[in-house]
């Protein structure tokens, strides 16, 4: 998430959202709760288009912009005003489909 410097509301959790923080600290780094999906692009990408549609996204869709911290025994959400995304780019294109799908999975892991 970003940096210290970024501006954010801070606001209390729900129940559920409490129990997913502690569990995921209990745990540890897990991508139980989370949903990875690839799709293989044919032809030309134009990244620019792609980059803004996400940031775009990031604008109207809080969760996108939410990260959790605790303080003082407390479970609250960070809703930051702003996030610059990092796009990475991934796969060579040289091997199988199924290959730079498993590459691109074990790099978010």
């Amino acid at each position: 998430m970003p940096g210290n410097n970024m501006t954010f509301k801070a606001y209390e959790t729900s129940s559920a959202q409490k129990r997913l923080y502690l569990i995921d600290n209990l745990l540890g780094s897990s991508i139980l709760y989370n949903e990875i999906r690839v799709w293989m692009i044919k032809g030309n990408l134009d990244r620019e288009r792609l980059e803004n549609a996400v940031k775009q996204i990031s604008i109207r869709h809080e969760p996108l912009r939410t990260c959790f911290v605790m303080k003082e025994g407390e479970v609250f959400q960070k809703i930051y005003d702003h996030v610059d995304a990092d796009f990475k780019y991934t796969g060579t294109g040289t091997g199988t489909a199924a290959k730079d799908c498993e590459e691109i999975i074990d790099n978010f892991l």
